[in-house]
Order: structure tokens, then C-alpha cells, then sequence
């Protein structure tokens, strides 16, 4: 029998297939107990008071490991809590007080000469002619939420907001493997942000393209920031990090200490299961994997690419039974349509509906699978939730270059 690892979030539905790729039995605790997460984890409770119930959710479930997803990492007082009844396989307090501080990220990288955006606190008016190099983002983000460009006078608390020097250029974001003294790089991915075909904010999250390869300079500045963060933090397991890639420099623009939603395409693309080699780097003493481990760990099938498109809705409407979908028992285990709302939920106008993930040999098919997979998709809901046509066009232009 497979052993029980608990996970909690806003919502672990990647993270409970990525255990059950991994060996475990998960038990889940989130917002949305998607009808896949439910026909996968082996118990499962609904947060209706997120994360206020957390603790006592948590306390109905059997003694198990735990580990958290988004954005539980604004929140360590809870993960304190959790922590004090179970093992937390994932970077604790101590941990996140750093990471999650961008002036102390800031200094971290400035220490060692690497690309940083200016912050300033959010208590700090800025003149008019400043607004459109600084943008406003809270202390406590996630997915893109609430950034906004900043204002001029716009005097903010410096507890919960603060501006960070607005870089334009390309979104990317890589991923991590650290047992706590080093890091190895688990790949890079282009990232889908505020797409005008989706119901979103300017600098909201909608999914991610891998595959792409990026240049050495690039790669070896992404490692190095990498490095002096975990010097700095002593960040372990699997962390990602955000930048905006500018004139062929990478600037870090937020560090996410844990799982993060592009695991399960690097899982996709890779042949071992990240989720395993993360529990490791907590099972194991700080230092102690060896570096061939961590690099094998980490290996990616270059040769194919991969893609993870969340859809949010244009109107609000009733969630339609969607079980048909429930197709990630595929001999390869991963699905094609992931975070199936359940049989007449509500999802309101700009609310995710659902989650395409595909890949593929190069990026001029998967642009082809993926319009051919979001018309078949539309025929399960109402006309104008979204708009497979349009959204595919979009989608096209967010596509690198094939690399043949």
C-alpha cells in the first residue's frame, strides 16, 4: 500500500496527480475538490473558508506528510500551525520570510550583481512622470492578481503593497530541484499572461509553453540566480522563479518556494516524477543528495514541447457534468482536460472553468491540437463562456519558433 502525503492549497489537483505518479496515496485539502481531484486523491476535503478552516480540515485526514501549492507561501503563520502535528515536506517560515520579501530578494541579488527590478515601499507617492516605469503589486500575491501599473500619489500600507520598477519584455519562468545547499535546473517555460482573448487582468496567469530553448547566457544567469537565492534562504525541494526577459537578460520578478503549476508539464516532458524527488530533499539532511542525482532527477525530453492553458469564463454559468473528461487513467497518466469544476457549480464571469494541458514533437503541431482541443471543448458548455476561435489565434502568437 502506497503512503499517504497530504496536500494543501487553493488548488492541489496538479500536485494530487503528480503524487500519484510518485507512489503516494494523496489526500487533498482545497478550494475546489475538482471532480478529477476527488476521482484521484485518496480522501479529499473542500475549503469554504480558505484558509481560515484549514487546520481543522486538515486535522479530519489520516497522520501523513504534508506539503503545500499556491499560495499557501503568503500565509506562514498557517504553515507554522500545520507543521507542528505533521512533517512539512516543503520550505518552512524561516524560509519564506525571505523569499517572499522582495526587498530582501532584492539585496540578495544585488549582493551578487545579478538583475534585480528596483523596489520601493508602498507608502512612497510617486511623481507622474515615474508611473509608467514602476508597477503596484501586493506583498502577498499569486497568479498575477491585483498587480496593477502605479499611480501617481497613490499611497499604499507598506505591509500590504509595494511598487516594483516595471520591466517590459517577455514572461518566463523556471524551475527548480534544491536539496537546501544547491539547485539544478528543472526548465524554463515561456508564460501565458493577461491574453485579450481571456476575461483577465493585464498581468494575470494563464498557463505556460516549455519546450523553447533560451539561449546559454540566459540559462546561466537564471542558474546563478538561482544559486544566491538558495544561499540566501536555504530554499529546498522544488521552487520556481519569475522573470521578464528583456534584450536577452533575465530580471527576476518573484520567487515561488514550492510546487508550482508548471510541475506537471516538466513531468510531462521528463521520465521520472519531480513530485518523489521533492519529498527526498526533505527526507534527506540539507546537502546530502549528490549532484549526479539531482541532474538525473531533473533530465527533460527536449525534443518535445508542452503546453498548460487555464480558460476563464465570459459570462457566469452552471458547471455541466464534465465526467466524460476524466481521461488521465491514459496508459501515460496525464490528462488532456484537468480541473473539471463539479456537476452545477457556479462560475462566475473571469473565474477559471477548466485547464488544457497537450504536447507534442514541435510547436506548430500543438498550436493545431490545441485549437482543435478547445472547439471540441466548447460543444460542453454554453455558447459565449469562452471563445475557442479567438482564444486560439491568441494563442498562436504566444508560440515560439519552431526550432527546425
Amino acid at each position: 500500500m502506497s503512503a499517504p502525503l497530504l496536500l494543501v492549497g487553493a488548488s492541489v489537483r496538479a500536485a494530487v496527480h503528480s503524487a500519484r505518479r510518485a507512489g503516494y496515496t494523496p489526500l487533498a485539502v482545497d478550494r475546489f475538490t475538482d471532480v478529477d481531484l476527488r476521482s484521484v486523491a485518496g480522501e479529499w476535503r473542500q475549503s469554504l473558508d480558505y484558509p481560515a478552516d484549514v487546520e481543522s480540515l486538515c486535522e479530519s485526514l489520516p497522520p501523513a506528510p504534508w506539503m503545500y501549492t499556491g499560495a499557501l507561501e503568503n500565509r506562514p503563520d498557517v504553515i507554522e500551525c500545520l507543521s507542528r502535528s505533521r512533517p512539512l515536506w516543503g520550505n518552512g517560515a524561516d524560509v519564506l520570510r525571505v523569499v517572499r520579501d522582495p526587498f530582501r530578494v532584492a539585496e540578495l541579488l544585488d549582493a551578487g550583481n545579478l538583475p534585480v527590478p528596483r523596489c520601493r515601499r508602498g507608502d512612497v507617492r510617486l511623481i507622474s512622470h515615474e508611473t509608467a516605469h514602476w508597477l503596484t503589486k501586493p506583498i502577498a500575491g499569486g497568479c498575477g492578481a491585483a498587480i496593477e501599473p502605479a499611480r501617481a500619489e497613490d499611497e499604499r500600507s507598506p505591509g500590504d503593497w509595494f511598487h516594483q520598477e516595471f520591466i517590459a519584455g517577455m514572461p518566463i519562468s523556471a524551475l527548480f530541484l534544491s536539496d537546501g545547499i544547491r539547485a539544478e535546473l528543472c526548465g524554463m517555460s515561456r508564460q501565458l499572461i493577461g491574453m485579450s482573448s481571456q476575461p483577465v487582468t493585464p498581468f494575470a496567469f494563464c498557463g505556460a509553453i516549455t519546450g523553447e530553448t533560451f539561449s546559454t547566457g540566459v540559462v546561466d544567469v537564471v542558474r546563478r540566480v538561482a544559486d544566491a537565492l538558495v544561499r540566501g534562504s536555504g530554499l529546498r525541494g522544488l521552487f520556481g522563479c519569475d522573470f521578464v526577459l528583456r534584450d536577452g537578460v533575465p530580471w527576476l520578478v518573484e520567487v515561488n518556494p514550492r510546487y508550482t503549476a508548471t510541475v506537471e508539464l516538466y513531468e510531462r516532458l521528463s521520465s521520472d516524477a519531480l513530485l518523489r524527488r521533492h519529498a527526498e530533499a526533505f527526507v534527506r539532511p540539507a546537502g546530502a543528495t549528490r549532484e549526479r542525482e539531482l541532474r538525473a532527477a531533473t533530465r527533460v525530453h527536449r525534443q518535445r514541447v508542452a503546453l498548460k492553458l487555464i480558460l476563464f469564463a465570459h459570462e457566469s454559468f452552471n458547471a455541466p457534468d464534465l465526467s466524460h473528461r476524466l481521461d488521465m487513467f491514459r496508459v501515460d497518466g496525464f490528462p488532456r482536460f484537468a480541473d473539471l469544476p463539479p456537476p452545477g457549480v457556479t462560475i462566475s464571469r473571469g473565474d477559471p472553468i477548466c485547464t488544457l494541458l497537450l504536447d507534442g514533437d514541435d510547436f506548430a503541431r500543438l498550436a493545431c491540437d490545441a485549437r482543435a482541443a478547445l472547439e471540441e471543448l466548447a460543444g460542453d458548455f454554453p455558447a459565449g463562456v469562452f471563445f475557442p476561435a479567438e482564444l486560439a489565434e491568441d494563442l498562436s502568437r504566444s508560440f515560439p519558433p519552431d526550432r527546425s
